[in-house]
């Protein structure tokens, strides 16, 4: 699993593995995730925030 810190337009902007073992694999996963774009939280007036996702990614 890798913790996401997604920006307020929904772009990656740190990675870090939490979870699994590290190989080449995992690291190649970590690599791909720069390139996801996400739908941002929005705080409680609907306004796009900074947040912190739990990504999965399976390995073959």
């Amino acid at each position: 699993m890798a913790r996401l810190t997604v920006d307020r337009d929904g772009f990656v902007v740190g990675v870090r593995l939490v979870d699994g073992t590290r190989s080449r694999r995992a690291e190649q996963a970590q690599a791909a995730v720069w390139r996801f774009r996400y739908d941002p939280a929005r705080d409680d007036a609907g306004r796009p925030i900074r947040s912190e996702v739990d990504q999965r990614f399976m390995l073959d």
